[in-house]
């Protein structure tokens, strides 16, 4: 959807932004279907602190921005429906 954004705890499960240090993928099946059916512009999601990064799901941006804990967090910008994410650490 053009200007839905989903936020949610548990990341999408077999993304890049599930897996842990142990290379498991231990995401939600329900978040994934439920990006998969509604393709939102943008999906946030926290849990496993280690993967921060980004990926798509169909149309959908999906962003892990990191443990604040570990000094990391993300910039998102939105314009005209574009997405620009920067991943950072301070």
């Amino acid at each position: 959807s053009e200007n839905v954004i989903l936020l949610t705890h548990s990341p999408p499960k077999d993304t890049l932004i599930d897996i842990t240090y142990m290379g498991l993928h231990v995401g939600s099946e329900s978040i994934r279907r439920i990006i998969e059916k509604y393709q939102p512009l943008i999906s946030m999601h926290g849990h496993i602190h280690e993967a921060q990064g980004m990926d798509k799901i169909g149309d959908t941006v999906c962003i892990n921005c990191g443990s604040l804990k570990m000094n990391r967090y993300a910039i998102i910008e939105i314009k005209d429906s574009q997405v620009k994410v920067e991943l950072k650490k301070f």
